[in-house]
């Protein structure tokens, strides 16, 4: 194996883990973006609803550069209600029984 099947080989891996980006976004910060330009596009308030849009892409992208990328769907899990977790995260256990450890 030369020198530049070795750095080949682990450059794929290091791209394993990544999640799939639409225009440098990922889903869970694309959606609601979505969502909010096309709500500002019904009601006639684009402008407001890009400022919002903008906002909330700049606010997720620094909570999970500080907090990891699984911050959305950890908080989902311990601040919602059991049936909002429950359908959203099916494989995880019941957000009921939840407890501190000290």
């Amino acid at each position: 194996m030369d020198n530049a099947d070795k750095y080949d080989f682990y450059r794929v891996s290091r791209f394993l883990n990544q999640p799939r980006r639409v225009m440098g976004c990922t889903t869970d910060e694309l959606i609601p973006g979505l969502v909010l330009l096309i709500t500002g596009m019904c009601t006639g308030w684009l402008f407001t609803a890009l400022l919002v849009m903008g906002s909330w892409l700049f606010v997720i992208k620094y909570l999970k550069r500080k907090y990891g990328s699984a911050f959305l769907l950890v908080n989902l899990y311990w601040y919602t209600s059991q049936p909002v977790s429950k359908n959203a995260l099916p494989n995880t256990p019941p957000s009921e029984y939840k407890h501190w450890r000290s």
